[in-house]
């Protein structure tokens, strides 16, 4: 439902087309994804993509006002979370819902967010 929700906004807040109705079919061998619209999705879904991969490494790394009560990590050890348990520096976070995290916090990787 969540990911549907903005798609479903832009159909319902663009206008349809005036003469929609008065427009020939397409043709059976027109295709339904031109060049320019292709480029245009790979171009919109990387950055969309690269925005959502930056939003998640911040949110590890540098944003420590979030309330939740994570340990701000380096990025090397965000890459490599499975070895949480090597880390010197002892990462921290507070439990939520039915969430314990008291005994391993590290597998608030796995477990929480």
């Amino acid at each position: 439902m969540v990911t549907d929700g903005l798609p479903a906004t832009a159909l319902s807040f663009n206008p349809p087309d005036p003469d929609v109705m008065k427009k020939p079919p397409r043709k059976h061998d027109e295709p339904i994804i031109t060049q320019w619209v292709f480029v245009r999705y790979c171009i919109v879904g990387t950055y969309v993509g690269l925005a959502t991969v930056f939003v998640f490494i911040y949110y590890y790394i540098g944003y420590d006002w979030s309330g939740d009560g994570h340990t701000l990590i380096k990025f090397d050890e965000l890459r490599n979370w499975s070895e949480c348990h090597d880390w010197t520096h002892g990462f921290k976070v507070a439990n939520f819902d039915k969430y314990d995290f008291s005994a391993d916090p590290c597998l608030y990787f796995s477990w929480g967010k």
